[in-house]
């Protein structure tokens, strides 16, 4: 839109009107009357019109009856066109066709018309019903179609429905200015042809009651100018006022303007009027004379006492360059005459003001308009043309040229003289360095209100122009983005002053052109701005998204303060924060998308600049304190500790930056220790919401350091024909017991002590019961075997004889029965040695023992030589554990069958040599075994034992605890060698 600078009310404040009625008229001023305009000009106002309403549609009346007088009246409709239901035409001429420069100043388009209900019983019923009343259409000179103009707010002078229960004849009055159209004529002169003015037809009783009459027409006002004729102050003002014989004498004053000093005083006046009857007098207008008395005017074709006559009037004769030209308008007055002010009896020289009297003894009669043009003695600077340079368009921050020029071309000098505009707030004022003497200015940067001031005497008349040249700064392109996009502004200035003479205060608008004739248009000139580039985004994409620890809320606070910037101008950012968007897969993160906008004052909204905050979580959980390691005992309350243990975290704790911790383990199962025994490494790891971990270990052990239990057989006492092995007679374990291992089974080992006879015994049996971890316990049982029987030798035994040692003759294996069953016979021979121990003689004795020493003897004497070694078998080699005793017999092997052809019961001996091997628990026994007999003949053999360590050591029942040492210790040595 456009920033104007609007002077058109200041022209009007300095003249104006008043009207004066008594308190019985204020019911029937439905519309105050107002200035439509009130201007000095060189020229004159004038006219066309005509009505609406009448005998024929196209046909003139003439005749002299009155518009109450018939119950037909119809529509005027001469445009043969199916879209109007009336229209009537009138022609306008050049006013002053002598003068070679005539500009059109005003026009003003008035219709008006009684529109009262059609239909009796209906308030509501319309006389067009497809029409509204404040529309109307306009075809201007050398135009072939109609325009339709609306008349709206302060347009729409009056309008009788409006009111309650509506007003008399129901009257409106609409108002159009058409200057513009009628200036950008090629011609204003020629055909206006006005079209559908609403109006009730065949004949129109008021409300309440009473014959008044159909009437409606248009009229057009002209204000023309040149500037090769006098000045006139021309007021035209509008209204309604409803006149009857009732209710009258409404008063119109029109001052602020002074008459010329001297010589003739002309003055012109201007009506427009509905319900004037031709046949009904009484109705007048009257003028306050010099001598304070009020006279009624007259005119040609208006009588005094007749003066709204049904007639359309221009100066002395009717107007008729219309289509149709009735002479009888039926109820429609419109006038411009001359008024008579013969020796100026009426208005006078030097006078300021003229009062006009509304008034009826008998007709009712409503007046819309009423204009007055006098003659006036003032100065005159018009025109005044402003000129920009450069014009039309500017760039903003450019500098603008303005200049205009004031001289006074009127008939008194003038003073006081102020040149004043407003400056529109898209430029500011450059104080000039240079004014004419005598000019000076003010200027208020805050309400932009400029003036230059003149000094008295440098306008008077025949002066020479007074050149005026001034700059102006266009805002810069911030402004016109970030204030305001208002990229045209219209520049006016008014000129104010008096005459000498003439003390009344005038004024005058600058014009952006001068035609021809040098008048001006009284137009603004209108500057337009370049548009300035949108303003962008400095930075680049994603310049402001961050990356911020869950925890870091001092992070955040900075993320969310940035803002972008533009890269011009300042402008108010409108920042649209994001919610946090939690990541469904870590709700420790998340992001907030913050979006910055604006709008330039060009209503251009830049795209969003978006931030992005990434919330993320890269910190793993603390640990307050480690898990632990954790023995028990293997009992029944072992697993349950365990899975204590584990649903503790081995008594580790954790915490998170952010959020919730939680713990998971690799345990799956202990190890296959012993019976029910093992161990466990178990990692624990505590977990945040975003996958964070932190890991401890420890290890879990179930030992078994307890042995089993059972309650030994009790001691007894056997003979030695009853089977020790029998456990149904020496007893049996049947309560194994275990903490840790099942299924125990006690084993037994004897040891016998023989007792007082071989065959007798103390057998110490040891009852072994081991668990599944190698926990042992162990009970003795005393088994006392007694034998008192001695053997029977079964055979017949030899006699005495003489023979070699090796030729000793073959005795039978004599044998004995025992009651024990293990009687032996012993050779036993009692021997005189002779030279060496085999060469002796023996008393050969046999004997029959058993176990127990009970025996039997037989005894024969042998002489006996002995020449042969004796013999034996050595054990085999072998190869031991490091664990096991290699001087028992048992385990390394005895010779048992040592024979010497000579001599019995010989006993085969060993020497050891030990060789060391690769370790210490490793080594080669050579064993000698040897042989003699009695007579010092030997034999040796050789065997070979291996002792090996192939067994790892047993660590089961260690217990090994975990050191932790501080990197800064000072005694980090000492701790790590003791443990």
């Amino acid at each position: 839109m456009k920033n104007l600078t609007q002077f058109t009310q200041i022209n009007k404040i300095f003249l104006g009107f008043t009207l004066l009625f008594s308190f019985a008229a204020t019911a029937q001023v439905k519309k105050a009357f107002t200035p439509r305009f009130s201007e000095t000009v060189k020229g004159n106002v004038t006219i066309v019109a005509n009505n609406m309403l009448s005998r024929s549609a196209t046909a003139n009346y003439d005749g002299e009856a009155s518009n109450h007088d018939f119950t037909d009246n119809v529509y005027v409709d001469i445009d043969n066109d199916n879209t109007t239901f009336n229209s009537s035409s009138a022609n306008f001429v050049n006013p002053e066709p002598q003068l070679a420069c005539l500009s059109i100043r005003k026009v003003y388009l008035y219709w008006a018309a009684a529109d009262r209900e059609p239909n009796g019983t209906d308030l509501n019923s319309e006389n067009q019903p497809n029409w509204n009343y404040n529309s109307v259409k306009v075809m201007l000179p050398g135009q072939t179609s109609y325009t339709t103009l609306t008349a709206t707010g302060s347009e729409i002078i009056f309008r009788g429905r409006d009111e309650i229960g509506h007003f008399s004849n129901d009257p409106y009055v609409c108002f159009k200015d058409i200057t513009s159209s009628v200036q950008a004529l090629a011609s204003p002169y020629g055909k206006y042809q006005i079209a559908n003015i609403e109006a009730k037809t065949g004949n129109l009783t008021s409300h309440p009651s009473g014959n008044t009459g159909t009437s409606g027409g248009w009229q057009i006002v002209f204000v023309y100018e040149s500037p090769k004729l006098p000045a006139k102050n021309i007021s035209l003002f509008d209204g309604y006022a409803h006149v009857t014989s009732a209710v009258n004498n409404f008063d119109i004053n029109f001052n602020g303007f002074q008459t010329v000093p001297t010589g003739n005083v002309n003055a012109d006046i201007v009506i427009g009027s509905l319900e004037g009857d031709r046949g009904l007098s009484g109705d007048m207008l009257q003028i306050r004379n010099v001598a304070n008395s009020f006279v009624s005017i007259s005119a040609p074709q208006r009588a005094s006492t007749n003066f709204f006559n049904s007639r359309i009037t221009v100066g002395n004769s009717d107007f008729t360059n219309r289509n149709p030209a009735s002479l009888n308008t039926l109820g429609f007055d419109a006038a411009v005459f001359k008024l008579t002010n013969t020796n100026n009896s009426i208005i006078t020289n030097n006078q300021t003001s003229a009062t006009l009297r509304l008034t009826s003894n008998q007709e009712t009669y409503g007046l819309y308009l009423l204009g007055l043009s006098v003659d006036v003695w003032e100065p005159n600077l018009g025109p005044i043309e402003l000129v920009s340079s450069p014009s039309g368009t500017v760039s903003a921050g450019s500098t603008l040229g303005m200049s205009f020029n004031v001289q006074n071309n009127g008939n008194d000098d003038a003073v006081n003289l102020s040149i004043s505009t407003t400056l529109p707030p898209q430029v500011s004022f450059i104080a000039p360095t240079s004014l004419p003497a005598g000019v000076t200015y003010t200027y208020n940067s805050i309400t932009g209100n400029l003036t230059f001031n003149v000094a008295n005497g440098l306008v008077d008349v025949g002066d020479p122009a007074l050149g005026i040249n001034f700059q102006l700064q266009v805002k810069d392109e911030c402004y016109f983005l970030e204030d305001d996009c208002d990229l045209s502004f219209d520049l006016q200035f008014v000129a104010t002053y008096n005459g000498v003479q003439n003390p009344n205060l005038q004024s005058t608008l600058s014009s952006n052109k001068l035609d021809s004739c040098n008048t001006g248009n009284q137009l603004p000139n209108t500057i337009n701005i370049i548009q300035p580039a949108a303003a962008v985004w400095a930075n680049p994409p994603s310049d402001l998204d961050r990356n911020v620890e869950c925890d870091d809320a001092a992070g955040l606070a900075a993320a969310q303060a940035l803002f972008p910037v533009t890269d011009k101008c300042d402008f108010t950012l409108t920042k649209t924060s994001g919610p946090l968007v939690n990541n469904p897969s870590c709700p420790n993160e998340g992001t907030y998308t913050n979006t910055w906008n604006f709008t330039d004052a060009c209503g251009r909204t830049i795209s969003s600049y978006v931030q992005t905050i990434y919330i993320i979580d890269t910190t793993s959980p603390i640990l307050d304190a480690n898990a632990a390691d954790l023995t028990v005992e293997c009992d029944a309350n072992s697993n349950t500790a365990l899975n204590n243990w584990l649903a503790n975290h081995g008594g580790a704790l954790a915490h998170d930056n952010c959020g919730n911790v939680s713990w998971s383990n690799n345990f799956t199962s202990l190890s296959d220790g012993c019976g029910n025994t093992g161990s466990a490494t178990v990692t624990f790891t505590a977990t945040d919401n975003c996958g964070n971990s932190t890991n401890t270990t420890a290890t879990f052990t179930i030992q078994d350091t307890v042995g089993p239990t059972f309650t030994v057989p009790a001691d007894i006492t056997v003979e030695c024909d009853q089977d020790i092995n029998n456990l149904t007679i020496t007893g049996d374990v049947t309560n194994e017991t275990d903490a840790c291992s099942t299924g125990l089974e006690a084993t037994y080992t004897d040891t016998s002590v023989i007792g007082s006879c071989p065959n007798e015994s103390i057998v110490t049996r040891t009852w072994t019961l081991t668990d599944d971890c190698g926990n042992t316990t162990t009970h003795d049982q005393t088994i006392t075997v007694q034998d008192t029987t001695g053997p029977v030798f079964d055979q017949t035994l030899p006699t005495d004889m003489t023979v070699e040692c090796d030729a000793i003759p073959t005795f039978p294996d004599y044998t004995a029965t025992d009651n024990c069953g293990n009687a032996t016979v012993s050779f036993e021979d009692i021997r005189n040695d002779g030279n060496c121990p085999s060469n002796y003689t023996l008393t050969c004795i046999w004997t029959a023992t058993d176990d127990c020493g009970n025996s039997t003897v037989h005894s024969m004497l042998i002489t006996v030589r002995d020449t042969t070694a004796p013999t034996f078998t050595a054990p085999d080699d072998i190869t031991l554990e490091c664990t096991q005793d290699y001087n028992d017999l048992a385990i390394t092997g005895d010779v048992t069958d040592e024979n010497d052809n000579c001599a019995t019961g010989l006993n085969a001996t060993f020497t050891d040599n030990i060789t060391n091997g690769s370790c210490p628990a490793g080594f080669t026994i050579t064993r000698t075994w040897s042989l003699s007999d009695d007579c010092n003949n030997t034999t040796t053999h050789t065997q070979i034992i291996t002792i090996e360590d192939t067994t790892a050591p047993d660590l089961s029942a260690c217990s090994v605890t975990d050191e932790t040492i501080e990197c800064n210790g000072t005694d980090n040595e000492t701790i790590a060698n003791n443990w």
